[in-house]
């Protein structure tokens, strides 16, 4: 099995979990990216990935998630500032 895919199979596992211990009354839907994913969708500008971003919760991470997010976030901030300076 290749990375991806026990990934995607973690992913579904924890999903799964979380619904079955809230009786199934939770609406998970899991999206997986890679890292080349995310990063082509950012370049491009998708306003999906930015809520994922921004608001998404993640369930599981080997820390690529949590990097692109904080870059994005200090980009972002520097964006403002920059906004406020105009």
């Amino acid at each position: 099995m290749g990375r991806d895919k026990e990934v995607r199979s973690k992913v579904s596992e924890i999903s799964y979990e979380i619904d079955y211990e809230n009786s199934f009354e939770t609406f998970i839907t899991p999206v997986y990216y890679t890292k080349e994913e995310i990063e082509h969708r950012i370049e491009v500008g998708s306003p999906f990935i930015f809520e994922v971003l921004k608001d998404g919760v993640v369930l599981y991470d080997d820390g690529t998630f949590k990097g692109i997010r904080e870059k994005v976030k200090a980009f972002r901030a520097r964006l403002l500032r920059l906004e406020w300076r105009a």
